[in-house]
């Protein structure tokens, strides 16, 4: 019997199984993530296979590693990748990327220094933008500075309970906001804006450690070339982004060195303020 033997590049190919991808980030970005999906599908000549419909599915598989490619947080990167995704490249937002502390326009509370009072709404406490970066910016001050927390699942959530007036003031996502407001407009003058937190690290796109290399390279190299063309530029426009740029241990290891400074600050006075939201985080389509 001839023995077969597989040189490099037949392994490459025998790597190019349909490959496990999960977006992690806000359902209101799900058009521009399925075409990114896609761009990268083309430019590997291998199937990217959607992980999970609900968030919590996707999370999941994040967790216990059974994704090829995850687009995700740099927070919840940084906290859930372990040894077991390299992050590629992140993105580069149009606007800053930063959490904007919100209220309800009509809303009595007019600064920071003014919320003892408010009732704080939180998409997630593993968020950056909507859980570190509050806690970090109020880390200098010895008392809670929120009467209530608002636990809501997602930072539409948050939105929604601003403006139904279950919660009194938000830290949103700039890039989440900004495409709420492609979509509502109105929101404009809806929302009041208290202050900005200042530039956070951006989401990224990882993949796993077990990929071949050169796969991993193939991906990075679609990503940080996609604004050269075009329809790259298009895709990205659509997403609120302006292009990739690599990204490494360091893009990581700046979100654990917010969440270093938030550690152990108190938002609200006691445990018992806080309220969980009736639903979850929304599923994408």
């Amino acid at each position: 019997m001839r023995e077969e033997v597989l040189d490099a590049a037949d392994t490459e190919r025998a790597a190019l199984r349909p490959l496990r991808w999960a977006s992690l980030l806000a359902a209101n970005a799900a058009a521009f993530h399925g075409s990114l999906r896609a761009h990268l599908s083309r430019a590997l000549g291998v199937s990217l296979r959607q992980v999970g419909r609900t968030w919590q599915q996707r999370r999941a598989a994040l967790e216990g590693a059974h994704l090829d490619v995850a687009f995700a947080c740099a927070g919840l990167l940084s906290r859930r990748a372990g040894a077991s995704l390299v992050p590629l490249a992140a993105i580069v937002p149009e606007d800053e990327r930063d959490a904007v502390f919100r209220s309800p326009a009509r809303s009595r509370f007019a600064s920071v220094a003014e919320l003892e009072a408010a009732r704080l709404a939180v998409n997630d406490m593993e968020s950056l933008s909507g859980w570190d970066a509050p806690r970090a910016r109020f880390a200098a001050e010895a008392r809670p500075r929120f009467a209530r927390l608002v636990l809501t699942g997602s930072h539409q959530r948050s939105l929604a309970a601003l403006l139904a007036g279950r919660a009194d003031v938000a830290a949103i996502d700039a890039m989440v906001l900004a495409a709420e407001r492609r979509r509502r407009p109105e929101l404009s003058t809806e929302l009041r804006v208290l202050e900005r937190s200042g530039p956070l690290p951006s989401p990224a796109i990882a993949a796993a450690r077990a990929l071949p290399a050169a796969t991993r390279d193939a991906i990075r190299q679609a990503l940080l070339t996609l604004h050269e063309t075009q329809p790259g530029r298009d895709l990205l426009a659509a997403g609120g982004v302006s292009r990739f740029e690599p990204a490494g241990a360091a893009h990581l290891a700046a979100a654990r060195a917010l969440r270093q400074r938030a550690r152990g600050v108190r938002l609200s006075s006691t445990s018992a303020a806080i309220e969980a939201a009736p639903s979850s985080q929304d599923a994408l389509p």
